[in-house]
Protein backbone atom coordinates (compact mmCIF):
# COMPACT_ATOMS: atom_id res chain seq x y z
CA UNK A 1 0.00 0.00 0.00
CA UNK A 2 1.34 3.39 -1.11
CA UNK A 3 -0.41 5.51 1.89
CA UNK A 4 -0.61 5.03 5.83
CA UNK A 5 -2.37 8.00 6.33
CA UNK A 6 -4.73 10.32 4.77
CA UNK A 7 -4.41 13.86 6.71
CA UNK A 8 -6.99 16.69 6.67
CA UNK A 9 -5.56 20.16 7.48
CA UNK A 10 -8.37 22.06 8.91
CA UNK A 11 -8.71 25.44 6.87
CA UNK A 12 -9.07 26.58 10.69
CA UNK A 13 -4.87 26.66 10.83
CA UNK A 14 -4.82 29.31 8.16
CA UNK A 15 -5.75 32.31 10.07
CA UNK A 16 -1.91 30.97 12.15
CA UNK A 17 0.51 31.38 9.20
CA UNK A 18 3.36 30.53 11.73
CA UNK A 19 2.06 27.78 12.80
CA UNK A 20 0.19 26.26 9.91
CA UNK A 21 3.89 26.90 8.01
CA UNK A 22 5.39 24.91 10.98
CA UNK A 23 2.78 22.31 10.69
CA UNK A 24 3.24 21.79 6.93
CA UNK A 25 7.24 21.58 7.47
CA UNK A 26 6.20 18.78 10.09
CA UNK A 27 4.30 16.81 7.51
CA UNK A 28 7.19 16.95 4.97
CA UNK A 29 9.49 15.46 7.53
CA UNK A 30 7.19 12.56 8.57
CA UNK A 31 6.86 11.96 4.66
CA UNK A 32 10.31 10.41 4.47
CA UNK A 33 9.06 7.70 6.16
CA UNK A 34 5.07 7.13 6.13
CA UNK A 35 3.18 7.38 3.26
CA UNK A 36 1.01 10.42 3.22
CA UNK A 37 -2.12 11.65 1.32
CA UNK A 38 -2.92 15.60 2.45
CA UNK A 39 -6.57 16.57 1.87
CA UNK A 40 -7.18 20.35 2.62
CA UNK A 41 -10.12 21.78 3.90
CA UNK A 42 -12.12 24.71 3.09
CA UNK A 43 -10.68 27.57 4.73
CA UNK A 44 -11.50 31.10 4.72
CA UNK A 45 -12.95 30.12 0.17
CA UNK A 46 -15.28 28.08 2.34
CA UNK A 47 -16.60 30.33 4.54
CA UNK A 48 -17.24 32.66 1.50
CA UNK A 49 -19.33 30.30 -0.36
CA UNK A 50 -21.33 30.08 2.87
CA UNK A 51 -21.98 33.94 2.61
CA UNK A 52 -23.56 33.56 -0.91
CA UNK A 53 -24.93 30.78 -0.20
CA UNK A 54 -27.50 32.17 2.51
CA UNK A 55 -27.17 35.77 0.70
CA UNK A 56 -28.42 34.06 -2.95
CA UNK A 57 -30.09 30.57 -1.85
CA UNK A 58 -27.62 28.98 -3.85
CA UNK A 59 -28.91 25.50 -4.75
CA UNK A 60 -27.35 22.54 -2.97
CA UNK A 61 -25.62 21.42 -6.17
CA UNK A 62 -24.08 24.94 -6.83
CA UNK A 63 -23.17 25.56 -3.25
CA UNK A 64 -21.18 21.86 -3.00
CA UNK A 65 -19.45 22.38 -6.20
CA UNK A 66 -18.02 25.69 -5.05
CA UNK A 67 -17.19 24.64 -1.88
CA UNK A 68 -15.17 22.22 -3.45
CA UNK A 69 -13.35 24.46 -5.41
CA UNK A 70 -12.84 26.22 -1.94
CA UNK A 71 -10.55 23.06 -0.94
CA UNK A 72 -8.84 23.33 -4.07
CA UNK A 73 -7.43 26.94 -3.21
CA UNK A 74 -6.47 25.67 0.25
CA UNK A 75 -5.03 22.95 -1.09
CA UNK A 76 -2.81 25.69 -3.92
CA UNK A 77 -1.88 27.49 -0.92
CA UNK A 78 -0.26 24.44 1.19
CA UNK A 79 1.20 22.83 -1.68
CA UNK A 80 3.02 26.38 -1.84
CA UNK A 81 4.31 26.64 1.41
CA UNK A 82 4.88 22.97 2.20
CA UNK A 83 8.56 21.75 1.34
CA UNK A 84 9.30 18.71 -1.20
CA UNK A 85 5.10 18.70 -2.01
CA UNK A 86 3.07 18.51 -4.85
CA UNK A 87 -0.48 19.61 -5.76
CA UNK A 88 -2.53 16.89 -7.63
CA UNK A 89 -5.97 16.25 -9.14
CA UNK A 90 -6.51 12.56 -9.49
CA UNK A 91 -5.04 9.60 -7.19
CA UNK A 92 -3.16 8.08 -9.61
CA UNK A 93 -0.52 11.36 -9.49
CA UNK A 94 -1.14 11.18 -5.90
CA UNK A 95 0.37 7.83 -6.35
CA UNK A 96 3.39 8.33 -8.48
CA UNK A 97 4.24 11.57 -5.76
CA UNK A 98 4.76 8.89 -3.51
CA UNK A 99 6.97 6.91 -5.07
CA UNK A 100 9.10 9.58 -6.18
CA UNK A 101 9.56 11.19 -2.58
CA UNK A 102 7.33 13.88 -2.94
CA UNK A 103 4.14 14.86 -0.53
CA UNK A 104 0.69 15.01 -2.55
CA UNK A 105 -1.43 17.60 -1.49
CA UNK A 106 -4.99 16.60 -3.49
CA UNK A 107 -7.03 19.44 -4.86
CA UNK A 108 -10.35 16.94 -4.51
CA UNK A 109 -13.19 19.10 -6.63
CA UNK A 110 -12.94 16.97 -9.80
CA UNK A 111 -13.05 13.29 -8.18
CA UNK A 112 -15.46 14.45 -5.05
CA UNK A 113 -17.45 15.96 -8.13
CA UNK A 114 -18.00 12.75 -9.64
CA UNK A 115 -18.32 10.55 -6.79
CA UNK A 116 -22.02 10.15 -5.94
CA UNK A 117 -21.46 9.04 -2.56
CA UNK A 118 -21.11 12.84 -2.08
CA UNK A 119 -24.09 14.11 -2.31
CA UNK A 120 -24.79 18.08 -1.95
CA UNK A 121 -24.84 19.12 1.42
CA UNK A 122 -23.12 21.58 4.25
CA UNK A 123 -23.24 18.14 6.10
CA UNK A 124 -21.18 17.02 3.92
CA UNK A 125 -18.21 18.91 4.25
CA UNK A 126 -14.07 18.42 4.29
CA UNK A 127 -13.73 16.18 6.86
CA UNK A 128 -16.22 13.67 5.21
CA UNK A 129 -14.43 14.43 1.62
CA UNK A 130 -11.24 13.23 3.54
CA UNK A 131 -13.57 9.99 5.24
CA UNK A 132 -14.37 9.06 1.43
CA UNK A 133 -11.10 9.58 0.26
CA UNK A 134 -9.42 7.18 2.67
CA UNK A 135 -12.15 4.65 1.58
CA UNK A 136 -11.06 5.11 -2.02
CA UNK A 137 -7.73 4.61 -1.47
CA UNK A 138 -7.91 1.47 0.93
CA UNK A 139 -6.35 3.45 3.68
CA UNK A 140 -8.41 2.57 7.06
CA UNK A 141 -6.14 5.77 9.67
CA UNK A 142 -7.50 8.95 9.06
CA UNK A 143 -6.49 12.10 11.04
CA UNK A 144 -8.00 15.34 10.94
CA UNK A 145 -5.52 18.33 11.79
CA UNK A 146 -7.60 21.06 13.54
CA UNK A 147 -6.88 23.83 15.88
CA UNK A 148 -7.84 21.85 19.50
CA UNK A 149 -6.73 19.35 20.97
CA UNK A 150 -9.39 16.84 19.96
CA UNK A 151 -13.31 16.04 21.23
CA UNK A 152 -14.76 17.95 24.59
CA UNK A 153 -17.88 17.48 26.47
CA UNK A 154 -18.41 20.98 25.09
CA UNK A 155 -16.85 23.44 22.88
CA UNK A 156 -13.32 24.40 25.20
CA UNK A 157 -12.91 27.89 23.69
CA UNK A 158 -16.60 29.03 25.45
CA UNK A 159 -16.24 26.27 28.28
CA UNK A 160 -12.70 26.29 29.10
CA UNK A 161 -13.44 23.53 31.76
CA UNK A 162 -15.07 21.05 29.06
CA UNK A 163 -13.38 17.66 29.40
CA UNK A 164 -11.27 16.33 26.55
CA UNK A 165 -12.21 12.80 25.46
CA UNK A 166 -9.39 10.62 24.93
CA UNK A 167 -11.17 7.75 23.14
CA UNK A 168 -14.63 7.01 22.17
CA UNK A 169 -16.61 4.98 18.87
CA UNK A 170 -18.77 6.29 16.56
CA UNK A 171 -21.78 4.98 18.66
CA UNK A 172 -20.35 6.87 21.45
CA UNK A 173 -20.57 10.41 19.62
CA UNK A 174 -24.49 9.56 18.66
CA UNK A 175 -25.00 8.18 22.40
CA UNK A 176 -23.67 11.42 23.99
CA UNK A 177 -23.25 15.30 24.26
CA UNK A 178 -20.02 15.77 22.41
CA UNK A 179 -18.87 19.43 21.32
CA UNK A 180 -18.57 18.64 17.42
CA UNK A 181 -15.45 20.05 15.74
CA UNK A 182 -16.16 18.01 12.59
CA UNK A 183 -18.94 17.15 10.22
CA UNK A 184 -21.88 16.32 11.05
CA UNK A 185 -21.75 12.67 7.98
CA UNK A 186 -18.87 12.19 9.33
CA UNK A 187 -19.34 10.11 11.94
CA UNK A 188 -21.55 7.81 9.31
CA UNK A 189 -18.43 7.60 7.36
CA UNK A 190 -16.61 6.13 9.92
CA UNK A 191 -18.48 3.64 10.60
CA UNK A 192 -19.37 2.77 6.76
CA UNK A 193 -15.83 2.76 5.57
CA UNK A 194 -14.20 1.50 8.73
CA UNK A 195 -11.83 3.59 9.28
CA UNK A 196 -9.98 4.91 12.86
CA UNK A 197 -10.09 8.69 13.09
CA UNK A 198 -7.62 10.55 15.05
CA UNK A 199 -8.27 14.27 15.78
CA UNK A 200 -5.12 16.43 16.57
CA UNK A 201 -3.96 19.89 17.25
CA UNK A 202 -1.80 21.32 14.43
CA UNK A 203 -0.78 24.16 16.78
CA UNK A 204 1.39 21.94 18.31
CA UNK A 205 3.23 19.70 15.34
CA UNK A 206 4.82 17.02 17.67
CA UNK A 207 1.42 15.86 18.50
CA UNK A 208 0.90 15.62 14.81
CA UNK A 209 3.87 13.93 14.30
CA UNK A 210 3.59 11.41 17.24
CA UNK A 211 0.03 9.90 16.04
CA UNK A 212 1.77 9.72 12.40
CA UNK A 213 4.74 7.99 14.02
CA UNK A 214 2.86 5.79 16.27
CA UNK A 215 3.97 7.15 19.44
CA UNK A 216 2.05 8.57 21.86
CA UNK A 217 0.21 11.80 21.57
CA UNK A 218 -2.66 13.94 22.61
CA UNK A 219 -5.81 13.60 20.87
CA UNK A 220 -8.89 12.08 20.38
CA UNK A 221 -9.35 8.63 18.79
CA UNK A 222 -12.69 7.63 17.15
CA UNK A 223 -12.93 3.83 16.52
CA UNK A 224 -15.73 2.75 13.91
Amino acid sequence: MVFDFIVKVGGSLSEKPQALVRLCVTLAKVSESRGLLVVPGGARFADTVRSYDSMYRLKPETSHQMALLAMDQYGLLLSDITPGSKAVHHLEEAEKAVLSSLLPILLPSGLALMDPWLKPSWEVASDTVAARIAYLVGVKNLVLIKDVDGLFTEDPKINPAAAMIDYLSVDDLNLYKVDRCIDPQLPNALKEFGLICYVVNGLIPRRVEGVLMGRKAKCTRINP
